[in-house]
């Protein structure tokens, strides 16, 4: 495709954030993406929920196998301050679902004319969220 037709592309971004693996607000993900139709789902942290509390929220597993069911060919995740250790068990779950795991830790997802640049949340830890990359470094 010639540049000058890439930069008249159309795409559709949705993006969501704090979900917290609840049930209704993936209920109303979902509505969304089969309304809007986007090309690119991008969900900008706190997907997952890092609390005891787990009324009404589905478990990390759960919420990758129904994730990866949106009709969306491409879902990319910014981590938020939620994304900790539960984030492994998520990504076992993704990865079984075929579809890639696009985690942005200072990174770019590119899409036709769109660009998503994700930037590392510096609230606990990003060692789950990269794996196996390595940290950015910081200056102290």
């Amino acid at each position: 495709m010639a540049t000058d037709e890439v930069a008249t592309t159309e795409v559709t971004v949705l993006t969501a954030a704090d979900l917290h693996q609840s049930c209704q607000l993936y209920a109303d993900l979902r509505k969304a993406v089969a309304e809007h139709h986007p090309d690119v789902v991008a969900l900008v942290g706190d997907c997952l929920h890092a609390g005891e509390d787990m009324d009404g929220r589905h478990t990390a597993a759960e919420f990758a196998s129904i994730l990866a069911s949106l009709p969306c060919e491409h879902l990319v995740f910014v981590r938020g301050n939620h994304e900790d250790a539960n984030w492994l068990e998520f990504a076992v779950c993704w990865r079984r679902s075929g579809h890639p795991l696009v985690t942005l830790n200072g990174e770019t997802f590119q899409f036709g004319p769109l660009d998503i640049v994700g930037f590392p949340c510096l609230l606990g830890t990003e060692d789950y969220f990269i794996a196996p990359r390595e940290p950015l470094p910081y200056p102290d």
